[in-house]
């Protein structure tokens, strides 16, 4: 009996952690709205990664920083990142801009960071 109320609370203590995490994590994305789209690449090191930016003409959103007008990046190896990259396709042919939403950069450079802290998005939309 002690082992199981031992055990129960284990996973009372672990489900609370979790619900911190998720928070906590959903906490820090940011949004952007209705971005138009600029530069657009594949990694250069052979990975499946896709790079984009907002024109140069643009601000660039909040929480990002650029590395030769690129401010986003995403991983094309799974279903999701085939579904964005779809998206981000279609907008820059047909001219539409798009939603992101993201995770702030890690580095704090506006106009001089790497490809690597440039900001890893969460999900493309098209805006209403």
């Amino acid at each position: 009996m002690e082992i199981l109320r031992k055990w129960n609370g284990f996973r009372m203590a672990a489900a609370a952690l979790l619900l911190i995490i998720a928070t906590s994590a959903s906490a820090t994305q940011q949004f952007a709205t209705s971005i138009p789209i600029g530069r657009i690449f594949m990694s250069p090191n052979g990975t499946a990664v896709v790079y984009f930016g907002v024109p140069s003409t643009y601000t660039p959103p909040s929480s990002t920083c650029s590395y030769a007008a690129i401010q986003f990046q995403f991983d094309t190896s799974t279903a999701q990142g085939k579904s964005m990259y779809a998206i981000l396709l279609a907008a820059k042919t047909a001219g539409k801009t798009i939603d992101v939403w993201y995770e702030p950069s890690t580095d704090t450079q506006q106009n001089a960071c790497g490809l690597s802290t440039v900001s890893v998005v969460d999900a493309i939309g098209y805006p209403n």
